[in-house]
């Protein structure tokens, strides 16, 4: 009996482990159950969970099981959008939306797009617009000619001719209403000539003059056909976007977005008109730089759905903060706002994130990056080659976001150790210890707790169902492994196996 305590198979009232399937009374860790409640429990900083034991204990899946309990009665956090900043373009603006209607307001808006697209250019093809913008153009080439032909009839009168050549404009003296020829004018006296000569000197100047107004008359047209176009897009399109600040404009930010969204509309409404006549063919095939209107829907979460619940397979430093990607354009790598993508902690913000500590410690960079997050509560997103200064570019720099996430690290002892020597930052960081004992006491509670977790295992497993003779060779076997016949094994692995 010392070696060895045979287990009664009557112990279990049951004909297939399949009835016990249903059941939620599993192999208790009690101690580790009060340490997840108190780090679940407690919002404050620092009270993350370091949860530790041997491998093959249940801790992935216990952690799993008791989060996914407490997940869904957690509120569920906002979305999160990223949109372009007009002012600065390298530092997208972040926008923050209750659960749901991020998702809405990306597609309200890809639908302003789409409606922008078609009403613009129409705009412009409209006749009101072509009347008035000719009458514009018409105006400055009136004044022009008025110009020209005031001086044309000064030099006349003055017995000069005004022509228009290929070269430009010349002056040439008159003679019986016709211009005089080269060898005529060189028969006259040398004060004619010198006469002559100075009337064209001053009627060149004063030509010189008139020319010189052109460029400004040229660009009061412009100014004038921009403020026509202003004008008209604004009328055409304020609806539009008054349309979707009336659905989502109650915040404040997204208010002050959408009228800045207006203004660069009305200010770059040539955007929508496609390339100029004549433009170069990659101007042609190019689409227009219509991304600004475009929202980046960063994260978002269903009105119901409670906290997430994340687990880092990969917790390397792209996957836990983000990343910014590039695109290749005519020879050249280009990026913007909508090429941000989620990390991890974006993900899981609001909610918990599970993560096995020997897999980020051996990425590089990731440790430091998770615990710099949870310092400031707020989520940088710095690529890694920007934030060693590899590049000297110019890139993205999005506004941070706020972060509040419960992180749960899973790894043996020793890293637990390891970690509270080498590191001060860590005992500060994760307050809250979670021991997974590797036996407990074989009670008859504790026997029927694993058997209904055998019957789990087999049922999750696609595994024959076991009779009670079966489970009780199971419970045999378990104190095997615990090398003592007054307890269990805890270790769900070679259970399992």
């Amino acid at each position: 009996m010392q070696l060895y305590t045979p287990c009664p198979p009557e112990l279990f009232a049951f004909a297939s482990s399949r009835e016990l399937a249903a059941g939620t009374e599993r192999i208790e860790q009690q101690r580790a159950a009060r340490a997840m409640e108190l780090a679940t429990a407690i919002g404050a900083d620092g009270f993350n969970l370091f949860v530790m034991g041997a491998p093959g204990s249940g801790r992935h899946t216990l952690v799993r099981h008791h989060l996914d309990g407490h997940a869904p009665d957690r509120p569920t956090p906002p979305d999160w959008c990223y949109v372009h900043n007009f002012e600065l373009p390298h530092k997208p603006w972040a926008l923050r939306f209750e659960p749901g209607v991020g998702r809405r307001f990306s597609a309200a808006m890809a639908q302003l797009l789409e409606d922008l697209k078609s009403t613009v250019p129409a705009l412009f093809e409209g006749e009101d617009y072509q009347t008035r913008r000719h009458a514009i153009e018409a105006g400055v080439k009136q004044r022009q000619d008025e110009a020209l032909s005031a001086l044309r009839d000064k030099a006349r009168e003055q017995g000069i001719a005004f022509m228009t050549t290929p070269g430009g404009f010349a002056f040439a003296p008159l003679q019986d209403g016709e211009v005089m020829p080269p060898d005529a004018f060189h028969k006259l006296t040398g004060q004619q000539q010198e006469e002559i000569e100075s009337r064209v000197a001053v009627l060149q100047k004063e030509l010189q003059e008139t020319v010189r107004q052109f460029p400004n008359w040229m660009k009061e047209a412009r100014r004038r056909i921009k403020q026509l176009d202003q004008e008209m897009t604004r009328a055409a399109v304020v609806h539009l976007v008054e349309a979707v600040a009336h659905e989502f404009g109650a915040d404040q930010e997204v208010a002050d977005y959408l009228q800045r969204l207006l203004d660069d509309v009305v200010d770059n409404a040539e955007l929508f008109r496609g390339p100029p006549e004549g433009a170069p063919p990659f101007m042609a095939t190019a689409e227009p730089p219509l991304e600004r209107y475009q929202v980046n829907l960063l994260v978002s979460h269903g009105e119901n759905g409670g906290a997430p619940v994340i687990f880092a397979d990969h917790p390397s430093y792209a996957n836990l903060i983000g990343r910014i990607e590039h695109q290749a354009q005519f020879g050249a790598l280009r990026t913007d706002f909508t090429l941000i993508k989620p990390g991890l902690l974006h993900e899981a913000n609001g909610g918990f994130l599970i993560i096995d500590a020997a897999r980020l410690l051996v990425e590089p960079f990731a440790w430091d990056a998770l615990k710099r997050v949870l310092r400031s509560r707020e989520l940088k997103l710095e690529p890694l080659d920007q934030r060693l200064s590899l590049i000297s570019t110019v890139s993205l720099e999005p506004e941070p976001i706020p972060v509040q996430v419960k992180v749960v690290l899973i790894g043996d002892r020793y890293l637990y150790y390891l970690m509270s020597q080498l590191d001060p930052d860590f005992a500060e960081l994760f307050k809250v210890v979670a021991d997974f004992d590797d036996d407990i006491q074989r009670t008859p509670d504790n026997v029927q707790r694993l058997a209904t977790t055998v019957a789990h295992l087999a049922e999750s497993d696609g595994l024959l169902p076991l009779d009670g003779g079966g489970m009780a060779r199971v419970v045999e076997h378990t104190a095997r492994l615990a090398v003592d016949t007054q307890k269990l094994s805890a270790r769900i692995s070679p259970i399992r196996d």
